[in-house]
């Protein structure tokens, strides 16, 4: 979390030595990116390479460090409206609108880059596509019709593309919350 009198984590220390991180918005992206579809093992290495300057051991212990200094608070989102990579168009016209701040030429610290995303107004389009993938369907009644067709219609046309492995895995989800449902029900039931 920024605030306006520490300084911003750019290194982290584990067993008694320091390891310089460079944690750019770049950097972070493109480890996000690069690890998509990996296994476990192959992760750890490439989340390595683009957070650590210089040398240092392949391990989950630093990865695991470095994840507390610079994502201590992710939460995993129920909805997913917005993707890095996807939506890296409408984001950068965006910090363009509002900041000033060319995000190709000008390398931010992941908080900071947090921070200026979480402060993008209304008025931009990244904002409006958000808002249309938030937006939720109401349900149909002899009056709406109309409404309903014309968000569906949004919701189609800036739909998220799923890979096939986000498609397996929402599914898993579905199923183990459907599987906590029935469980709760034939506890409550007896």
């Amino acid at each position: 979390m920024i605030t306006f009198y520490n300084e911003l984590p750019v290194s982290v220390e584990l067993n008694g030595r320091h390891y310089a991180l460079t944690p750019t918005h770049q950097n972070v992206l493109r480890m996000y990116d690069a690890t998509k579809g990996m296994d476990y093992e192959a992760q750890v290495d490439i989340m390595l390479h683009y957070l650590v300057k210089g040398k240092y051991p392949v391990s989950t212990e630093l990865l695991e460090a470095i994840q507390k200094v610079l994502f201590p608070n992710v939460k995993q989102n129920n909805k997913k409206v917005f993707d890095f990579v996807q939506d890296s168009e409408l984001i950068y016209a965006a910090f363009m609108q509002t900041y000033h701040i060319d995000l190709i030429d000008t390398p931010l610290h992941w908080w900071k880059f947090q921070a200026l995303m979480g402060g993008l107004p209304s008025n931009t389009r990244f904002s409006e596509v958000v808002q249309i993938r938030a937006m939720d369907i109401p349900k149909p009644n002899k009056y709406n019709a109309e409404e309903r067709g014309r968000i569906i219609r949004l919701k189609h046309e800036y739909a998220l593309k799923v890979s096939a492995e986000e498609r397996e895995q929402n599914l898993q989800d579905g199923l183990k919350k459907m599987l906590a449902v029935l469980l709760a029900r034939a506890e409550k039931n007896g």
